[in-house]
């Protein structure tokens, strides 16, 4: 868990592990996106100061939809696409991340196990927290 300070001066905590996907907001960008954190790391610096970052695969909306839940489906695109950095200061990540995605399992996938050269995902838009 972490907390991050907005420069207005509100404190947020972020709670996150590596395969989450997550929201974020990157400089200069409006639209919406996710990624997939593939790694966090911590580094030291400035009067041992401790500045968290992630390093992400990001998600490509396929603006393609399931058709039996009508979810829109992402795919994890490659590592050698270079439209986005992958790593990122931890304030990219917004405060209410919490938009779930599930594996989109095909007929390789199996009860036991996903199959990993499937990076396609949907987003539940079904979910919710219960008040």
């Amino acid at each position: 868990m972490y907390t991050i300070s907005k420069p207005t001066g509100d404190y947020y905590k972020v709670k996150l592990k590596v395969g989450e996907i997550v929201e974020a907001t990157l400089f200069g960008e409006s639209t919406q996106m996710f990624g997939k954190i593939i790694s966090i790391i911590k580094h030291t610096w400035n009067n041992n100061q401790e500045y968290i970052f992630l390093c992400f695969k990001w998600l490509k909306n396929l603006n393609e939809a399931d058709t039996l839940l009508g979810c829109p489906i992402y795919q994890i695109q490659h590592l050698d696409n270079d439209s986005f950095n992958q790593i990122h200061p931890l304030s990219v990540v917004l405060q209410s991340s919490n938009i779930p995605f599930i594996h989109y399992c095909k007929s390789s996938c199996s009860f036991q196990q996903h199959d990993t050269t499937d990076y396609e995902y949907i987003r539940n838009d079904f979910f919710f927290k219960a008040i």
